[in-house]
């Protein structure tokens, strides 16, 4: 990624994120979801993409369809239609 000045951004992540194409799901309660595209994944944390422009709250789940396991997640920073989390503890099997 570049800046307007054309240099290059540092990369601040602790760890390399994969770049991915994943269906993923945002749990805000047990009858609201909203679908999302997970653009980049790592151990810690991921890059969504949301459908819509829409405020996430500060901790949510967020289920990884293909893989069918729900995260904890804490809301790092959201730029429009795309939010970057941080994962909060394991990866849990989904019962939905």
């Amino acid at each position: 990624m570049s800046d307007p000045h054309g240099g290059a951004q540092p990369n601040n992540r602790r760890e390399h994120r994969q770049r991915t194409l994943k269906a993923g799901r945002i749990i805000l309660s047990l009858q609201t979801t909203m679908d999302c595209m997970v653009r980049n994944l790592s151990a810690r944390g991921a890059l969504l993409e949301i459908g819509v422009i829409a405020a996430l709250p500060p901790k949510f789940e967020l289920l990884l369809v293909d893989a069918n396991t729900v995260r904890n997640v804490e809301l790092r920073w959201q730029r429009g239609q795309r939010a970057g989390v941080e994962f909060v503890g394991g990866p849990r099997v989904s019962v939905r």
